[in-house]
């Protein structure tokens, strides 16, 4: 029987403290990943992009609530839990788009993660499989 490990959401190291201490409990991310489901489990790492290895493994976290929507779409109460350069709809497509040096329009879908903290860290961890970015 093969050990299934659960996805990877990596943070930037500017939302690290934000994570720990509880004040990050959303993360807007571009809509084209996989799907993601109210009490889906997943690890919570921070680093940066392009080095996976050096990604450290916060806390493992649980989904409260999912959504995929155009940018238009977004309602104030969806941020609740951001980082406070990301709290207001409308810079939404600012902040989600230089994250991921693009352009977001009106119709650009995202995704919005709100998540709980899980107690402990993973157990098993392979880092080196893809993030969900």
């Amino acid at each position: 029987m093969a050990l299934t490990m659960p996805p990877t959401y990596n943070f930037l190291p500017i939302y690290r403290e934000a994570l720990l201490d509880g004040t990050k409990t959303t993360t807007v991310r571009l809509g084209d990943g996989p799907d993601v489901k109210v009490d889906d489990i997943f690890n919570v790492t921070c680093g940066w992009a392009d080095d996976a290895d050096a990604r450290e493994l916060l806390f493992v976290a649980k989904v409260t609530y999912a959504a995929t929507k155009k940018v238009a779409s977004i309602q104030s109460r969806e941020l609740a839990g951001e980082t406070p350069d990301c709290r207001r709809c409308k810079a939404v497509p600012f902040v989600v788009g230089a994250l991921y040096h693009r352009v977001l329009t009106p119709d650009t879908l995202i995704r919005i993660v709100q998540f709980e903290r899980v107690d402990g860290k993973a157990t098993t961890s392979d880092l080196s499989e893809d993030p969900i970015e």
